[in-house]
């Protein structure tokens, strides 16, 4: 192994010993609210991604705001049921509806399309 290598190993055991704290580094897309106000788009076609950095050791990790709180880095919790995807993104699909999922820490919530058969 060069130098190289065992440094880049050496910040790999770094990354995994690490507690984290991350802070968002960059959007990756633009967000696009739906119809209904304070909730964005989701789904295919409106993917709206962020990359976040440890200030700790430098971790990089890219989330999906489909799936990950952009202001708070937690897991979005689903709704357990389907809403008229008409009220949210301005037309119907015949085989999608959309299911809503919103941050349990703060008010960010999506509508993701979601196949409906």
């Amino acid at each position: 192994m060069n130098e190289v290598d065992v440094l880049l190993e050496r910040v790999k055991s770094i990354q995994i010993d690490c507690s984290h704290s991350f802070q968002k580094i960059k959007d990756c897309g633009v967000i696009k609210e739906s119809l209904v106000k304070g909730v964005i788009l989701g789904g295919p076609g409106h993917v709206f991604s962020f990359i976040v950095r440890c200030i700790s050791c430098s971790l990089e990790l890219q989330h999906n705001a489909c799936f990950t709180c952009p202001n708070c880095f937690l897991p979005l919790v689903k709704d357990n049921f389907l809403s008229e995807r008409q009220q949210y993104f301005g037309r119907a699909y015949l085989y999608y509806n959309v299911r809503i999922a919103h941050c349990p820490q703060c008010k960010f919530s999506v509508a993701n399309d979601e196949w409906d058969q």
